[in-house]
């Protein structure tokens, strides 16, 4: 047994070792591509991408704990003007004020979950759309956060470490190392007995309730921190756009991040990577089209969920996440046919 066993045990280190070498292959390419990449047009494609990343694992992680929200773009906004307001009216440090941007986005969902979490299913999801409608109006409406025109003169993150931001290349290796941590934290969330407690009460609440996990604790949990990424988020988009308004957080956001989410897939914590990148490069492939009319865009990425839904119900991420089974199948069966031609 003990040769079985250390066979395992080094099969278990080399399969380890192999998605550890291809994690950090990615990064390095990840971190060189401001080098062959010329274009700004391109390279502002990639900083959205990677915001857009954090803001969707956000809602992700709350959707995989049974917190269907239908205000995560809001909660962008909370982080958006809270940065805005600290640096411009304070004159706050900018990587404090960034820090406070995800705090003040996570209290602010603690104290609406508080509030609205006793609702259930689609009762929570309206009464999270009409918080949405309300801070909305206070943001159109009070001076102190600019009305309908925002805030502007948003200044780029301070120096630190002798590192300089102001740069398009600079917002993008920020914006790579956000979402890198973000990623990271959600994925040793999913490993961990937390994100199993997520997954079960995703599953079945009521089966997790009645099995003694307080579902309240750890939906509330998932909401707030999800929140606190899309807090981190909306400080970033508030420095890198210069400037902020309302319309900023409006609905056609939350309508990207639930076509992210489904796209991608909810159940892998990669869903949120693989709807950004593959839906981002789908309309950026559009617009090469000859004669392109961009009124036909949103009919072809509801096409495009249509399929994804008919044909993968558990998104992109169950197709590409299987692909490697296929390979280990295909050479199972190889290794398992005969030698030679035993018809003849």
């Amino acid at each position: 047994m003990r040769p079985v066993q250390s066979g395992l045990k080094v099969i278990t280190a080399l399969r380890f070792n192999s998605k550890l070498l291809i994690a950090i292959a990615i990064l390095i390419l990840l971190f060189l591509i401001p080098t062959f990449v010329s274009s700004s047009y391109y390279l502002r494609i990639t900083i959205n991408m990677l915001y857009m990343i954090m803001l969707v694992a956000g809602f992700r992680l709350a959707l995989s704990g049974g917190v269907f929200t239908m205000a995560p773009q809001v909660f962008f906004g909370i982080g958006a003007y809270t940065l805005a307001l600290f640096v411009t009216r304070l004159n706050w440090n900018w990587w404090l004020s960034a820090l406070l941007a995800g705090v003040f986005a996570a209290a602010s969902a603690a104290i609406i979950g508080r509030i609205l979490l006793r609702l259930k299913g689609i009762f929570f999801a309206i009464s999270t759309l009409a918080f949405a409608f309300v801070l909305l109006l206070i943001w159109r409406t009070f001076p102190f956060f600019g009305r309908f025109s925002g805030i502007f003169d948003i200044p780029a993150p301070n120096t630190i470490f002798g590192l300089e931001f102001g740069s398009l290349v600079s917002y993008f290796y920020l914006a790579l190392v956000l979402a890198v941590i973000t990623m990271l934290v959600m994925y040793r969330i999913e490993k961990s007995r937390f994100g199993f407690m997520l997954r079960c009460i995703g599953l079945n609440a009521d089966l997790a309730r009645s099995s003694g996990v307080n579902v309240m604790l750890y939906s509330i949990a998932a909401f707030y921190i999800g929140c606190f990424f899309a807090g981190i988020a909306g400080a970033f988009f508030a420095s890198y756009q210069g400037s902020i308004q309302p319309a900023s957080f409006e609905f056609n956001v939350l309508m990207l991040i639930l076509l992210y989410a489904v796209i991608g897939g909810v159940h892998s914590v990669w869903g949120p990577v693989y709807g950004v990148v593959i839906m981002t490069a789908i309309t950026t492939g559009l617009t090469y089209i000859p004669h392109y009319d961009p009124k036909i865009g949103p009919i072809i990425l509801g096409v495009t969920l249509i399929v994804v839904m008919l044909r993968f119900p558990r998104g992109i991420s169950s197709l590409l996440e299987s692909i490697p089974g296929w390979f280990r199948k295909a050479s199972r069966k190889k290794d398992n046919e005969p030698y030679g031609n035993t018809s003849s």
